[in-house]
Formats: structure tokens, sequence, C-alpha cells
């Protein structure tokens, strides 16, 4: 006896040029995306980065984003960024609102943020520029807003705590509030002021906040050209 045959279920042709037309697309969206991502990474890396940013271009379709002349968003990472005597590690930056450059018209960017870290070195380096001798690291766990300082004394090195505030213009006010010595020998070192390295773009310093690692500095940027 036959068995009653189960008929065979043909996808159908428009299905599957449809399918075909869409991944095409997706992948020609990403490779766009891709293209222009490396593209910003090549040439964003001279404005002092310690090697070739990681890039990240926000949004999905890309391709009508291109077209506009216009990308939602970018993300940018890189390990280090030398900024005068120092270099910040650790950077992250996002731009809101790109406007790709045309004839005669630098690329733009609406709004820019970023964030990086000032290893201890590099604030001794800053605050130490006219004060040899005198070294900055942690206070102490959570105390954002406060650095140990090492002062060299004749051949005594004092260990005293000091404040740290951010003022306009991206100065930097060391202000000793407690030491194991009167206060008169610390007269010279009472306030130590300096001032951040300029930055590229002319980003301004938002905010500072110690960590154990350095100073966590956060940085933006509105209306900002590339040139």
């Amino acid at each position: 006896m036959r068995l009653p045959t189960v008929p065979r279920r043909r996808v159908p042709i428009t299905l599957i040029l449809v399918l075909a037309l869409a991944w095409g697309a997706f992948g020609a969206d990403r490779l766009a995306a891709t293209i222009v991502s490396g593209r910003i990474a090549d040439r964003t890396e001279s404005y002092g980065f310690t090697a070739r940013p990681g890039v990240t271009v926000e949004g999905f379709p890309f391709l009508t984003q291109l077209i506009s002349g216009r990308l939602d968003g970018v993300d940018l990472t890189a390990p280090g960024l030398r900024a005068g005597p120092v270099t910040v590690t650790d950077v992250h930056a996002r731009a809101i609102g790109v406007t790709l450059s045309s004839a005669g018209h630098p690329a733009t960017i609406a709004h820019l943020t970023g964030a990086g870290l000032i290893p201890f070195s590099g604030l001794t380096k800053l605050a130490g520029a006219h004060l040899p001798g005198l070294a900055v690291s942690a206070a102490g766990p959570h105390k954002p807003d406060q650095v140990a300082l090492h002062l060299t004394l004749a051949v005594v090195t004092v260990t005293a705590v000091a404040s740290v505030s951010l003022s306009t213009g991206g100065l930097v006010v060391l202000h000793v509030i407690s030491a194991p010595v009167p206060s008169f020998l610390l007269r010279q070192f009472r306030v130590i002021t300096f001032r951040l390295p300029a930055l590229p773009l002319r980003l301004t310093v938002h905010s500072l906040m110690i960590t154990h690692a350095g100073a966590l500095v956060s940085v933006r940027g509105d209306d900002v050209r590339l040139g």
C-alpha cells in the first residue's frame, strides 16, 4: 500500500527576492558605516591621540544619514590623548549632530562631550612645575575632592591633604586642609594653582573628580568646527 504523498510547500520567489534585497541593503548600509567610521578615525588621530581612535557611527539606517549630510551621533574611544606635558588616558567622546563637510564648509558638531583620566603622574607634572619636590597622589578612598601632597621641606618630606576645586578657565586649585607640621612652614604650599593644558577643538573643562588613579576630567563643546 502506498502512503499518501505530502505536497511540498514552495517558497514564493518574490519572498526570496525580497529577503535577498533586504540583506543586501543591510550589508551595504553597514559597509558604508564602517568606511565612514574609518575615515573619521583617520582624520581625528591628528588631534593628538596616541593611537588611531576607535569610532562607531550610531543610528540605522546609516545611508539615509549619509545622504542628508548629518549623522545622528558618533562615539570615539582612545587609549590616550596628548595634552601639553601630560597624556590623558581612557578617552571617550560622544558627538551629537555631526554635519558632514561640504564644498567650502567644514564639518561641525552640534554638541560634543568627553572624558579622560589625568594620572597622578600627570598631576604631579602640572602642580609641581614651579615647586620642585612636590608629588601628588590619592588621599584615600571615597574622597573625590581631595589629594595627598608630598612636600619636601629641607630634608624632610611631609604629606599633607589638600582639597581640589575647579575654577574658570580650567584652573585647578589645591588648598591644604591638614598637615602634620605648623602652618607657617607650609606658607608657600598653602594654596597651589595650575591650569589644565589646552584641549583640541577649543573644548572646555566641565568638571574634575579625583579617583584612585588620578583626575577624571569631563569636557564639552557646542557648535564645534573640525578643521
